[in-house]
């Protein structure tokens, strides 16, 4: 498992967001369902299965830390640490959760398999070969 922290100055705030690398997904046999999905989409035209990739977490901010930027600082921050070692994050968000679909796709998540409208948790990808 690796982790991000964000800042001193967020010391309230906690600052560890959790990836789990591919290469340890054995270690978490409940997660079967979402590697595949993840292995069996694409992210801008490209197999994810050829990627260099990293699953987040679910990410949680206190509702009196909402609206501050946080959730945006924490994603830029794994980009910056992380995009020279993989190409790109993927994560599951339920559909149910629209604050957190539309966070997501502001910083540059995409879904990973838009055909597929029955399922409630949707795998997205932020694609860190693109240009910022």
């Amino acid at each position: 498992m690796l982790s991000i922290g964000l800042s001193d100055s967020l010391a309230d705030l906690e600052q560890i967001i959790q990836l789990q690398r591919v290469d340890h997904r054995a270690a978490f046999p409940f997660l079967r369902g979402m590697f595949e999905q993840i292995e069996a989409g694409t992210c801008n035209g490209k197999p994810i299965r050829d990627s260099r990739y990293v699953v987040m977490g679910q990410v949680c901010i206190g509702q009196e830390f909402r609206g501050k930027g946080i959730f945006k600082m924490l994603y830029q921050r794994l980009q910056q640490q992380m995009r020279a070692d993989f190409d790109l994050v993927a994560t599951e968000v339920s559909t149910r959760n629209g604050r957190s679909m539309r966070a997501h796709s502001a910083i540059g998540f995409r879904d990973i398999h838009p055909d597929d409208t029955a399922n409630e948790w949707r795998v997205i990808a932020w694609d860190w070969r693109q240009a910022i």
